[in-house]
C-alpha cells in the first residue's frame, strides 16, 4: 500500500507473497526463485502427472488464436456452421 504513509515498505513481501514470509531472512531474488519454480505451468504438469491426471491435462503450448474458443461458442459455430 505506497498510501498508508506509515514509514514502512512493505512492497517486497507484497511481491513475493504470503507463501514465504516466514522466511524473512532469506534474500529476496533467493525467494522469487524459489516461489518461480513452484508456482508454474511445468511444476504444474509435473505434479498433475505424477498423481495420473494425464487424462484431464491439456499440455500444449496455449495459443488464444489456435486452440481457444469462448465458453459460449459452440465448436459447429467455430467451424463456420449456424447455431446447434
Amino acid at each position: 500500500m505506497s498510501n498508508a504513509n506509515d514509514g514502512i515498505n512493505l512492497e517486497r513481501l507484497e511481491t513475493i507473497g504470503d507463501s514465504f514470509l516466514k522466511y524473512e531472512n532469506v534474500h529476496e531474488g533467493k525467494l522469487s526463485h524459489l516461489r518461480s519454480k513452484q508456482v508454474s505451468n511445468l511444476n504444474l504438469y509435473r505434479l498433475g502427472k505424477r498423481k495420473t491426471l494425464g487424462e484431464f491435462m491439456i499440455a500444449t503450448k496455449f495459443d488464444p488464436h489456435d486452440n481457444w474458443l469462448p465458453p459460449w461458442l459452440l465448436r459447429s459455430q467455430a467451424a463456420g456452421g449456424g447455431p446447434d
